[in-house]
């Protein structure tokens, strides 16, 4: 055998080894359920036929382990014959040991093992089917070797009272998460409003406090300079148990009091607010809502004040909006419970301006899509370049619009009517 054909035999060899030994670690640690999801809904062979090896995963894996340490065989062999043919004889097992420990050895472990590995954990599921066909020839060519190694295995279980279970998802990311609640509703294991609350709840982790926040216009705040009649007043006509205090303008809260400061004061004659003001944590807009949560329980607060980039006050959340945003809205006693949107007639609603855009394109049954606003008020404003006057009419696509109320600053209720075919925008 020449030098050449021997070189070639060995690399070829390595290469196979390093393949057995990523594809172990990448079939164990593939994800079964996005693995059926392939093969149910994109209709994938590949996926279905990895997903059989899944449910029996034994015969594979010893496919894989025979086909690993026949490569090693042949590697060692090849390297052998191609010292005594290069070298005398009595040094060629002092050659031939140097070089499988200073020059095999360390190419197994780092080319042959740990790289390979490492690779076919960081993309396991893609990888496993990428490479599947190769393994399955490997498979038939080597199963006279691997079947009975099988059989071997699976006595031993026996023996000892254990059994062979199929490969289990292993869950390392919140993504994988998600689908192992979308596979559990399928199978029965949790109701579909559950599976609604662990989503939102894994939502919560990309989502900012800007996107749940009370809008700085809504905020309910009285200035440090209010009387105690004033502010037990807005307690009454608000309903809320809670109001922001600033000094001079909004964009310096200081605080906030609680009505059950109010209640327990003891000296109803004094008319200071101050001395109620409880002092109010102020986040970023960026903040994650799930960073703010835990802020929150770990400095006891109910609520905080959110800023813009400019420290101006953005907004403000409390730990309810929060819980909302994984168990829907919750309605008491004090809440208005009024739809943000009506309707009118077959085409035409009534909409809330600070509805939320993607609940209205819901509602309305359109799709309107707009990274840069969250509201439909702000869509409006966003199409319309302006902020619209009360009256003013503006049509965009199949949607005619109505500013039905507002201001010189804000648009407050909008008349939403859906037109029978698209049109150029246009406004009145």
């Amino acid at each position: 055998m020449s030098l050449a054909i021997s070189i070639l035999i060995v690399l070829a060899a390595l290469a196979l080894q390093a393949l057995f030994e990523g594809y172990e670690i990448g079939f164990i640690s593939s994800n079964p359920i996005r693995v059926r999801r392939l093969a149910d809904q994109e209709r994938s062979e590949r996926a279905a036929r990895l997903l059989q090896w899944m449910e029996t995963p034994d015969r594979l894996i010893a496919t894989i382990l025979v086909g690993a340490n026949l490569m090693v065989v042949i590697c060692t062999v090849v390297v052998s014959r191609m010292v005594e043919g290069l070298v005398p004889e009595h040094l060629s097992e002092l050659v031939n040991n140097l070089i499988s420990t200073l020059f095999l050895a360390p190419i197994m472990l780092i080319f042959v093992g740990i790289i390979p590995k490492s690779v076919f954990r960081t993309m396991p599921t893609r990888l496993s089917l990428a490479f599947l066909p190769p393994i399955q020839f490997f498979y038939r060519l080597l199963a006279p070797v691997a079947i009975p190694f099988t059989w071997l295995v699976r006595g031993s279980l026996y023996l000892i009272g254990a059994e062979q279970r199929p490969i289990r998802p292993l869950v390392s990311s919140l993504e994988e998460v998600r689908d192992l609640v979308d596979e559990s509703v399928g199978q029965g294991a949790i109701e579909p409003e559950e599976q609604e609350m662990i989503h939102s709840v894994i939502d919560l982790q990309d989502m900012t406090v800007k996107e749940i926040m009370v809008p700085r216009i809504a905020i309910q705040a009285l200035p440090d300079t209010a009387t105690r009649t004033e502010l037990a007043k807005l307690f009454v006509e608000t309903g809320r148990t809670r109001v922001a205090i600033y000094r001079e303008t909004i964009d310096q809260i200081i605080g906030v009091v609680s009505a059950y400061a109010l209640l327990r004061d003891e000296d109803p004659e004094c008319n200071d607010i101050v001395r109620f003001v409880k002092e109010v944590r102020h986040v970023p807009d960026t903040m994650k809502v799930g960073d703010l949560l835990r802020e929150l329980k770990q400095h006891k607060q109910p609520m905080a004040i959110v800023t813009d980039e400019y420290g101006g006050t953005d907004g403000l959340v409390t730990i309810e909006d929060i819980v909302e945003e994984i168990l829907g809205e919750i309605q008491d006693e004090y809440d208005n419970e009024e739809s943000q949107i009506h309707k009118l007639g077959p085409n035409a609603y009534v909409v809330d301006a600070r509805m939320p855009l993607e609940e209205a394109a819901k509602a309305i049954g359109i799709p309107i899509e707009d990274d840069e606003v969250e509201t439909v008020g702000g869509w409006l404003m966003h199409i319309a370049g302006c902020i619209p006057a009360q009256g003013q009419v503006i049509e965009h696509d199949r949607l005619r619009m109505t500013v039905l109320a507002g201001s010189a600053s804000h648009v407050a209720r909008i008349r939403m009517e859906l037109l029978p075919e698209s049109r150029p925008k246009t406004e009145t």
